[in-house]
């Protein structure tokens, strides 16, 4: 109920409002009732005077006023005491159009037209809309045209347009009407007033407005296909610049500050910005549920491809089954704990947190290379790695699985590495502190023969209830060790231990300050080391490496007090090398130097052997590989020698089996084979850089201060690849092998190889091709080539494509070329075989093999004679030898007239046991009448008588003993050498001469000739071979 004095007043207001009206001889009523969201401000004058109002809308009255705002949607009448109120009052009409990213509200400037006809009036509509949105204001009605400010419209009416920037600043440009400008496209936030003279009319709509989407700026498009199960968040920065996320690639995208993407597609996204990368973060999340799976386990992995030059987080979430852990096993570097303000050197920093009853708690952050193998967290949590924009992803795949059962929050797995070394640790939720009545576990694997400190660095203690905190110790085979935070820790202990940090229960009442605690764990290793001290600067280039080949050892090798798995002293430098538990027969030395020339002219490696080269006597093994890298000069050719005279390559049946091989090898790697010395190759020539490795084969074949191993030299190019000089030893029969460089693999692509074998004048040589293996080429042809020295033809030319004989006759030196083709499919290799034999050994074979075939013609022939007398006697008397009468009177078995005195000296036939039987001295022998040798006593100038040949019709029965002496006889002997007396060619007379075929008493040994030609001279060996003699032929050739 109102209160009486209310009522009395308002009494008295309308009374007077009654009696002020009564005093106004006349007056103007106007009834006003504004629009929803619209306000009416009606404004006087100051300099006008005489004419007053008073606003009654229904609830208190108001009068003499300079200003009334009308802004309630409810009647109300405005009263003037004067008759022209339009000279002393403006109007003023203020509305609101809100607009969405569909539609505006209203949809137009609307215009009450009935009101305030005959005042100045001005309307003003304010229109706002969300970002990244139009408006388009449509005036087809009227149409407009731009003016500028200073001008006035003639027929009163003016329209503006106010609009705000990016950067804030307030546009406004002024319109008259009728012109032919009817849209008008304004951003977000804008406004837009009319100015209309007095008695003027408008119409009931000005504009009509409409949201138009913005238009996508032509930033940066992306195409992006996230992994499956994987999501892809894009945020902006909340202070960054304006900038949107659209997706997909029409003319109308639908754009927003945040995107995530869920689904595996390929999805194009576009930014309206030229540097999106300055403005959003992105993170890319998978997630791992084992908790239907208590056996799952797989591997975390970043994908690198999705916006590498943004920056990255990339995040795991993984739930196991309740009182399970999730077990993270890191990459063979492992992790290394940081404080949670620090960051990684390479920018990558890991955190681990978990989710739990009490809420989110932090396990740690981490860096990679460290100590820390595995971590084992309760239940529920999420890994994270953060990668800054630009920074290229690194990172290894992390193995994911349900661990064990446990009651701690967490259990940190720490390997210590071998030798001297420190690690930190934080415990959970470092800068807050470990949650109450919580278990922290940390295990750590410890090495044998090292001793172990904790320290703690840094801790801060809650306020405990019932129980305070506790730190134990515990290790296999010993009672836990407890102790409180203020108590000495560990101190030189070894082996395996554990760390727990046990939380208490701060009650009901919080702590003002949580449990954190940072300790170190410090290792170091026990025993006496060996020290060497070594300086490479007693000979130039040399550098020496030092390993131990087995990783199972403990051996701890240190350079100038520095851990180091490998050793390494550069040439020039001297170091104090430290050997704490490395046995000799673990550790492979292995010395390099480099040999090379920058100028061939000035170059003085001529001649030059190498050689092992001396260390330090303190040094605890011996060298095990020697390498020479043999660096040639441009234009150049690295030529190798043996110091002994020749060098053998190492091929089937000819292996170099000594304590020690040599190695030669181009470059690049590509092998030239092995070699040792003995041999028949001269020298090689290598048209590219060298590397030479001795390696040994025992531990104790390469000791320092042996003869050379090689000598070597720089010359000048050379038109093939590889070039051996060959000079077979004409004494030895066993055939030379040529290998192709690094047989049986195949030769380079496009390379060359030759062989230039001499021989001697007197020598030849037989070639064979004993395995050669042809590739399918793809570009040009391999290529053999035979041809002898001093020769333009070519003995031999064959491609990998044709057909030719595997064996080849070479009269003298003689050149092997092989070249390689670029091969499609398979290699070019060969090894072939080079026999060395005289000259005139072949032209004897061929003598002896054709007398042999005239005797056995001429035995043949007397075969068949003997047969064809023996049958004649059967039919015939049986005749008897001629005899020759020098008296004049001849005999002819065919004579009946001959008749024999006495027949006991003429015989059919002579046996030689009959005639030399006083040499065989058998008992018993019962000689009968045997015919004693006379010499002959007639006269010897008789001439024999002339035997006239047989008619023709006495030709059956002509035969003949005797054949020809050129058809009975073969050719003469031929030339045979003197050689020693054990050889083939020497006959002692002693073994001749004898009393079957002279009278000659024998004696001592007479060594006769069977040839008249005297004898040649012996074949020159090595050691008479002159080298200078020997590469002047070479340059001749």
């Amino acid at each position: 109920m109102r209160s009486f004095s209310v009522v009395w007043v308002e009494l008295l207001i309308g009374l007077l409002l009654l009696i002020q009206a009564s005093l106004m001889s006349e007056y103007v009523t106007i009834p006003v009732k504004p629009d929803q969201d619209s306000t009416i401000t009606i404004t006087k004058d100051t300099d006008a005077a005489g004419c007053d109002a008073c606003v009654d809308d229904g609830e208190t009255p108001l009068c003499n006023l300079t200003e009334f705002v009308l802004s309630k949607p409810v009647e109300a009448t405005v009263l003037f005491n004067c008759t022209q109120p339009q000279d002393v009052y403006k109007v003023k009409t203020e509305g609101k159009i809100e607009c969405t990213t569909d539609a505006c509200s209203p949809e137009a400037g609307k215009v009450q037209v009935s009101l305030f006809t005959d005042f100045h009036r001005s309307f003003l509509w304010t229109i706002g809309g969300p970002d990244g949105t139009l408006l388009n204001l449509d005036f087809s009605g009227e149409g407009l045209k731009e003016v500028p400010e200073s001008e006035v419209c003639s027929d009163g009416y003016l329209y503006s347009v106010s609009r705000t920037d990016a950067q804030g600043v307030v546009l406004t440009q002024n319109y008259c009407r009728s012109g032919t400008l009817t849209n008008l496209e304004l951003p977000s936030k804008a406004s837009v007033s009319m100015v209309v003279p007095k008695q003027a009319g408008v119409p009931p709509i000005v504009f009509n407005v409409a949201p138009k989407p913005k238009p996508v700026k032509k930033g940066r498009t992306m195409a992006v296909t996230p992994d499956q199960d994987t999501s892809v968040i894009l945020r902006r920065k909340a202070d960054g610049p304006e900038c949107s996320v659209c997706l997909g690639a029409g003319p109308n995208p639908t754009c927003q500050s945040d995107l995530t993407l869920r689904e595996s597609l390929n999805t194009t996204i576009q930014f309206t910005c030229e540097k999106p990368e300055n403005i959003y973060t992105v993170e890319i999340n998978r997630d791992f549920d084992f908790s239907q799976d208590a056996s799952g386990k797989k591997e975390m992995f970043a994908d690198s491809s999705l916006f590498p030059d943004f920056q990255r987080t990339f995040t795991w979430d993984l739930k196991v089954p309740p009182s399970r852990t999730f077990q993270l096993d890191f990459p063979s570097l492992g992790m290394k704990q940081i404080v949670p303000s620090d960051t990684c050197p390479d920018e990558h920093t890991y955190s681990i947190i978990t989710y739990q009853r009490f809420g989110l708690a932090t396990i740690g952050t981490f860096c990679k290379n460290g100590s820390i193998s595995q971590i084992q967290v309760l239940y529920k949590g999420r890994l994270a790695l953060d990668v800054p924009k630009n920074q290229k992803l690194d990172m290894s795949a992390i193995k994911v699985s349900v661990g064990p059962e446990t009651k701690m929050l967490a259990i940190v797995q720490s390997k210590l590495p071998q030798g001297q070394s420190y690690s930190d640790f934080f415990s959970a939720n470092y800068l807050t502190g470990l949650p109450r009545d919580e278990t922290m576990q940390w295990d750590f694997v410890v090495l044998p023969k090292h001793d172990v400190t904790v320290s703690f660095l840094a801790l801060t203690e809650p306020k405990c209830g019932s129980k305070a905190v506790e730190v134990r110790y515990e290790q296999e085979g010993k009672p836990p060790v407890v102790k409180s935070l203020t108590e000495d820790q560990l101190t030189g202990e070894q082996g395996s231990f554990s760390l727990l940090l046990q939380n208490c229960d701060s009650g009901r009442t919080p702590s003002p300050t949580g449990l954190t605690l940072h300790f170190r764990v410090s290792a170091l290793r026990g025993g006496v080391p060996h020290i060497c001290a070594v300086t490479m600067q007693k000979e130039a280039g040399i550098t020496l490496n030092i390993e131990s080949s087995n990783p199972a050892s403990y051996c701890e090798m240190k350079v100038d007090g520095a851990l180091q798995e490998k050793i390494t002293v550069p040439p020039g430098s001297t170091s104090s090398l430290s050997f704490l538990d490395c046995p000799s027969e673990d550790l492979l030395l292995t010395v390099t130097k480099t040999i090379e020339c920058e100028s061939l002219a000035a170059c003085p490696v001529r001649q030059t052997p190498i050689t092992m080269p001396t260390l330090e006597k303190c040094l605890p093994a011996p060298i095990h590989n020697a390498i020479w890298n043999l660096r040639v000069p441009e234009h150049g050719t690295v030529i190798l020698q043996s110091p002994t005279g020749t060098l053998r390559q190492s091929l089937p049946g000819e292996e170099c089996g000594g304590s020690f091989s040599l190695d030669v090898a181009e470059s690049d790697g590509t092998p030239v084979g092995q070699f040792c010395s003995g041999g028949v190759i001269r020298k090689v020539q290598i048209q590219n850089n060298v590397t030479i490795t001795a390696s040994a084969a025992s531990a104790r074949n390469l000791r320092t201060g042996q003869t050379p191993l090689f000598n070597i030299s720089f010359g000048p190019e050379i038109g093939e690849s590889i070039v051996y000089h060959v000079q077979p030893d004409p004494m030895v029969q066993t055939p030379v092998l040529l290998g192709t460089p690094g047989w049986p693999r195949a030769m380079k692509p496009f390379s060359s190889v030759s062989w230039i074998v001499w021989l001697h004048s007197q020598y030849r040589a037989d070639l064979l091709f004993t395995n050669v293996s042809q590739p399918k080429c793809q570009q040009h042809h391999t290529m053999i080539k035979v041809q002898t020295i001093g020769s333009d033809e070519e003995i031999l030319s064959r491609r990998e494509d044709e057909d030719a004989e595997d064996k080849l006759s070479v009269p003298g030196s003689f050149y092997l070329n092989m070249s390689n083709c670029q091969p499609e499919s398979g290699g070019f290799s060969a090894l072939s075989k080079v026999m060395v034999e005289k000259k005139n050994k072949m032209l004897l074979g061929i003598i002896l093999g054709v007398v042999g075939a005239l005797v056995v013609l001429t035995l043949l022939v007397l075969a068949i004679v003997c047969a064809v007398t023996k049958k004649r006697k059967k039919h015939t008397m049986a005749k008897r030898v001629s005899m020759y009468n020098p008296k004049g009177h001849v005999f002819r078995p065919v004579d009946s007239t001959f008749k024999p005195d006495n027949g006991a000296h003429v015989y059919d036939s002579i046996d030689d046991t009959m005639a030399y039987s006083h040499l065989i001295g058998e008992p018993g022998y019962n000689g009968g009448e045997a015919g004693v040798y006379r010499p002959y006593a007639g006269p010897m100038d008789v001439k024999p008588p002339v035997i006239e040949a047989p008619g023709e019709n006495n030709k059956k029965e002509e035969f003949s003993t005797f054949l020809d002496p050129v058809d009975s006889f073969g050719p003469p002997r031929p030339r045979t050498p003197l050689g020693p007396l054990n050889s083939l060619g020497f006959e002692d007379r002693r073994m001749v001469d004898n009393e079957l075929y002279t009278f000659k008493n024998s004696g001592d040994s007479n060594p006769i000739r069977l040839s008249d030609v005297d004898p040649l001279p012996p074949p020159i060996m090595d050691d008479e071979w002159d080298d200078d003699d020997y590469d002047d032929d070479e340059d001749a050739m």
